[in-house]
């Protein structure tokens, strides 16, 4: 079973892809399960784990759910992948966000830029990278500056609405993900803010949609394909009972588009 925080977001529809190819090609089927907007859908796992009607789980972001991870993983195999948990045994497998977050606003710093915004801080390990980047280059860590996005469109569309509305002074956005840093462009572009001579944006993910924005959206690239495989053939071979070395670290990469400009 791989569990999705939310199925209509294309960067966990890519993995999903990823994850049943390689699962196919091992001999299993996989049934898919969205967590969004169901208080009890955990629950409904575990059933689903006693009952003994899957083998296991993947679990795609899961840093919300550290204690379910614990339960599940006491009855049976499972693989988080996109994302790490601190101080829970579990095979992962991710990019280290951390320092993709780091390098993503060190590139707005080296641009000039020190007024910086980062949408969706709950995104812990982005959310450490973007305050150490700020911190090692001597600028402020504003609380005011890190603001709830969600992670979808109209989370970034509404979190730039709700910076000019608190008259933020801020020449740069760090996003959490591709699909909120559309959503700023969006507001921005309303209040006749523009990407990038005003306003530098920078995306998390590397979805194609970024490719076909106006300007192209510069995010750091996720090696989608990658990450389900890898997180596929590692369950297999744990549930077949080898060792297997984790967590596993994949490269990202900070693709350049046209969404960011030297601060004027």
């Amino acid at each position: 079973m791989v569990l999705i925080p939310d199925v209509t977001n294309p960067f966990f529809s890519g993995i999903v892809q990823s994850i049943e190819l390689t699962a196919h090609k091992y001999g299993y089927d996989v049934l898919l399960f969205d967590l969004s907007g169901r208080e009890d859908a955990l629950q409904e796992v575990d059933a689903f784990i006693d009952s003994r009607k899957i083998d296991g789980v993947i679990f795609l972001a899961s840093t919300n759910h550290v204690e379910s991870l614990r339960r599940f993983a006491e009855k049976c195999t499972i693989v988080v992948a996109c994302e790490y948990v601190d101080n829970v045994d579990i095979p992962s497998v991710s990019v280290d966000n951390i320092a993709a977050a780091i390098e993503a606003v060190n590139y707005l710093i080296s641009l000039g830029h020190r007024d910086i915004l980062f949408l969706n801080p709950k995104d812990r390990d982005r959310l450490r990278g973007y305050r150490i980047a700020l911190e090692q280059s001597g600028i402020p860590v504003r609380p005011e500056f890190q603001i709830e996005a969600g992670s979808a469109l109209s989370g970034g569309y509404i979190a730039i609405e709700r910076a000019i509305a608190e008259k933020l002074d801020f020449s740069a956005v760090f996003c959490a993900n591709d699909l909120v840093a559309i959503g700023a462009m969006k507001a921005a572009a309303k209040h006749g803010i523009r990407v990038p001579h005003d306003l530098s944006v920078v995306g998390f993910d590397g979805l194609q949609f970024g490719e076909y924005t106006l300007p192209s959206l510069t995010t750091v690239s996720q090696p989608i394909e990658e990450i389900g495989r890898r997180a596929m053939e590692i369950w297999v071979r744990i549930h077949r009972g080898e060792v297997v070395d984790y967590p596993v670290r994949v490269q990202h990469t900070l693709t350049i588009r046209e969404s960011c400009a030297p601060r004027k």
